[in-house]
């Protein structure tokens, strides 16, 4: 399922137009991702949580250049679904 897809369910079940809908959609994953980067915590009730965790330093190798390298500490982004979704998923 893609973004438009979404946007297309929510603009049938709801009446809003899907111009509309792309649009907050597009707003909500800028607002999200630039909250996030700023170490904001952001959870939606009923669907998870979206974080960022540090990765410390880590020793890798440069498969093309056959050398170790060093990997710096870094954040990535995280989501964790909430509870009730994972006990969806189970079955």
């Amino acid at each position: 399922m893609t973004q438009t897809d979404v946007a297309n369910r929510i603009s049938a079940s709801t009446g809003i137009d899907e111009s509309v809908c792309m649009a907050v959609m597009n707003e909500m994953k800028s607002v999200i991702s630039r909250e996030i980067a700023g170490g904001i915590i952001i959870k939606f009730e009923g669907l998870g949580t979206f974080r960022r965790s540090l990765r410390k330093e880590k020793k890798g190798i440069d498969f093309y250049r056959k050398k170790q390298i060093v990997i710096k500490e870094h954040y990535v982004p995280q989501f964790r679904f909430c509870k009730e979704i994972k006990e969806r998923m189970k079955g």
